[in-house]
């Protein structure tokens, strides 16, 4: 027994001397990682090695004017080289050694300006081991994605140990075909529970952009609160916002929604309705547009207070309504608009006199009204804004009698896997996967009780990408599948932590969006992540940890049960 220890011993040392010598460090030969994975990549074998010259690095766009490529160049020369300050003369002149260099990429779009072909983000990237770069593609999306591959590839390299203006790009020459699996890759934020300051919201775009995330869904209004300025009904706001200093003027959202196009980001309101609406009737001339908003034992009303639904047998409502409708709606450009439906209560309408007065007088149900005002604001909606998507929540699927769901709308799903089955086959609507029990951000993190959360567990990065949506989804039905967005609910997450709840895990998610079959083991995905959330780091966005840093440094001795499944994982104490 005591020799097998003995032996065990230097075994242990023999491991840890030769990990010691082979430290985590980039030499200038280390290849990059990209995440999310490319779709094609067919890489050099011979462990070449091409640097660049910041201070001599050309970008060159090759696009017919107009274009628009030169912002997404310029954003990227500052993410590749924004550590390289100022260019001396001499560092102009400096030829760089360890390899050959890499004196520029030219790039060419099909469709070099914003949103003009924002549906098509493929792109084409080779990189010869000196010389010039080519990136081509369809859209000047595809060229942003393009660009952040190109940016993960380059590394900052010890070549040199005292430049610090050395990069290298490994085993060139390297062709990379890539283009998304979905096209609806996106991220909920909550900023009607939690105001969030615009700098906040375009960090989060910057970190989607970075993740190749594509879609900003705005929860913009809830019961707790209306924060978006309006010309015609100011006194929402007013009454409705949290604060004077919680309010979203209309050139902050035009200046968002621009800030996020030139990041190849789209933008959709969510004017969530008929539930969740008490803060748009606060104001002492829209009380009656609302129903059960004073309610104390919220409990029975909604599930989280304060308690508030819209007064769906009212006609001031209808025109308060399309005031709002007509006004977000010129505000956001894309073509989605979110009507919400999530989690209505028909409690709070029995509570109203004035609404089971009309049931009354009219000989209808409630769920024959709801039918009526869904129609309603169907043709509203259409009336204000031809050109908008509606999208809602999976419970608008669920009402009896049904709301016609058809192929011109799309439904959100925020329940179980089972749910999306149930939308599936219940209408014809297109799909957008949230699941809860998968992609909601804020579970197993606590509720505003000091209580565990509804949906707990916590959402691991892991489980976010391993998760498979289209499991036991016909082809068919997978056609109508869109893609997905992770959520990060704004009950207890705010300025100073939402960044750090959404990244990298949303990160994990659009990843798996992406390349969707094209999936890489979970050995390395933990490389990848980690690797991810470091850059994220790096380039300003807060994030949550994925691993020790020790296991970034070596990570054979963390992960090599993963290979042969000698350990479980779990941490044991």
């Amino acid at each position: 027994m005591a020799m097998v220890s003995v032996l065990v011993v230097a075994a242990c040392v023999v491991v840890l001397s030769v990990v010691g010598v082979r430290g985590y460090q980039d030499d200038g030969t280390r290849a990059a990682r990209p995440w999310p994975p490319v779709k094609t990549w067919n890489k050099s074998a011979s462990g070449s090695v091409a640097t660049l010259n910041p201070c001599t690095f050309v970008f060159t766009d090759k696009s017919a004017q107009p274009s628009g490529v030169e912002r997404a160049i310029d954003l990227y020369k500052h993410v590749i080289f924004g550590n390289a300050g100022p260019c001396t003369s001499e560092d102009k002149a400096r030829m760089l050694a360890g390899g050959d260099v890499l004196t520029g990429i030219e790039i060419t779009a099909q469709h070099p300006i914003p949103g003009v072909a924002k549906n098509h983000e493929d792109y084409a990237l080779e990189i010869p081991a000196g010389g010039t770069a080519m990136l081509t593609a369809t859209s000047y999306e595809g060229v942003l994605r393009g660009l952040e591959t190109f940016s993960q590839l380059v590394l900052h390299s010890a070549l040199q140990p005292n430049d610090a203006r050395t990069w290298h790009v490994a085993d060139v020459p390297l062709q990379i075909e890539d283009a998304p699996t979905f096209g609806h890759r996106g991220l909920l934020i909550d900023v009607a529970r939690t105001f969030l300051p615009v700098p906040v919201i375009k960090t989060i775009i910057d970190g989607m952009m970075y993740s190749k995330l594509n879609i900003l869904h705005v929860h913009l209004t809830d019961s707790q609160a209306f924060p978006l300025q309006l010309h015609q009904n100011p006194e929402i706001t007013f009454h409705g916002a949290q604060s004077a200093d919680m309010v979203y003027s209309q050139d902050d959202f035009r200046e968002l929604i621009q800030y996020a196009t030139d990041r190849g980001v789209r933008v959709y309101p969510e004017i969530d309705s008929p539930g969740h609406t008490r803060a748009m009737g606060l104001a002492p001339t829209l009380h009656d547009i609302v129903s059960c908003a004073n309610v104390s034992n919220w409990g029975k009303c909604c599930n989280e207070p304060p308690c508030g639904q819209l007064n769906i047998a009212s006609q001031h409502m209808m025109q308060v309504l399309r005031n709002v409708t007509s006004e977000v709606a010129a505000l956001f450009s894309d073509e989605y608009f979110h009507l919400g439906y999530d989690e209505i209560n028909f409690n709070c309408w029995k509570q109203d006199a004035s609404v089971q007065r009309y049931l009354k007088e009219h000989n209808v149900t409630i769920n024959e009204l709801l039918l009526t005002f869904f129609k309603n604001q169907r043709d509203m909606l259409h009336d204000v804004a031809p050109a908008k998507k509606r999208l809602y929540w999976e419970e608008a699927s669920k009402q009896n009698p049904p709301l016609p769901l058809d192929k011109s709308t799309i439904v959100q799903v925020w329940g179980p896997p089972a749910t999306l089955h149930e939308v599936l086959n219940d209408t014809d609507s297109d799909v957008i996967v949230s699941t809860s029990t998968d992609f909601y951000l804020d579970c197993g993190l606590g509720n505003m009780f000091g209580q565990a959360s509804w949906c707990d567990p916590y959402k691991t990065w892991w489980h976010m990408y391993s998760h498979d949506i289209l499991a036991n989804v016909s082809k068919s039905d997978a056609s109508r599948i869109l893609g997905g967005e992770s959520c990060s609910w704004g009950e207890l997450a705010g300025p100073d932590n939402s960044l750090v709840r959404i990244f990298p895990r949303a990160s994990a998610y659009g990843a798996r969006l992406w390349q969707y079959a094209n999936t890489v083991s979970q050995r390395e995905a933990n490389l990848r992540i980690a690797d991810h959330a470091e850059r994220l780091s790096r380039r300003g966005i807060p994030v949550s940890g994925t691993t020790l840093q020790y296991c970034r440094l070596y990570p054979d001795m963390c992960y090599g049960f993963l290979d042969n499944k000698q350990h479980d994982g779990n941490i044991h104490r």
